[in-house]
């Protein structure tokens, strides 16, 4: 009973959490100004497509990855990377949540791009920043939703993520995403 109880609980919890999830991206989204989450986008991915060699995150910190993100320095100057970081900041302050960032996804090489992030300090993701997967829920033209991701693993622990896109003119220009930690109901 006790192990039935404990599951059925986690279920709640764990669907409660990813409807938040979804819910708080979905709202940031739509606060968003699309032309600002395109202009940026494509600034970032200009750098993106003009480096010799990507350098994921999971090399972050080493010589390489410095000198890949060395050559982004110069979005963090755009008065729109400013004007949208401080409003992801405004609403992450406000749902208290860990972060919320706007991102692209290369499918074809599986690289979720960061465009900026709102989160402070040293959990900030730069603009220009690669996570790399090999699997997971990824976008697509017909559905450009990423629904809520539960994992567990070392470096950030218990975390449901979200993601919901930015559209310009039915266009996609980018995905709102949001990060919840789940580690204290753990």
């Amino acid at each position: 009973a006790v192990f039935a109880v404990n599951y059925i609980s986690a279920s709640i919890v764990d669907k409660e959490y990813s409807d938040r999830a979804e819910q708080i991206a979905q709202a940031v989204a739509t606060t968003i100004d699309p032309d600002d989450a395109l202009e940026l986008k494509n600034a970032v991915l200009d750098i993106y497509y003009g480096v010799d060699e990507v350098v994921p995150s999971t090399e972050w910190g080493s010589d390489e990855w410095n000198e890949y993100q060395a050559n982004y320095d110069s979005i963090r100057d755009l008065e729109v990377f400013n004007k949208l970081q401080e409003h992801l900041r405004m609403y992450q302050d406000i749902y208290k949540v860990d972060c919320l960032y706007t991102t692209t996804y290369k499918k074809e090489v599986m690289h979720a791009l960061y465009i900026v992030d709102g989160a402070y300090g040293e959990d900030e993701c730069p603009p220009g920043c690669v996570d790399n997967f090999d699997d997971g829920i990824w976008p697509d033209e017909n559905d450009p939703i990423v629904p809520a991701t539960i994992t567990n693993e070392g470096v950030y622990g218990w975390l449901v993520t979200a993601a919901y896109p930015i559209f310009k003119d039915d266009k996609l220009a980018a995905h709102v995403c949001v990060d919840i930690s789940m580690n204290d109901i753990a």
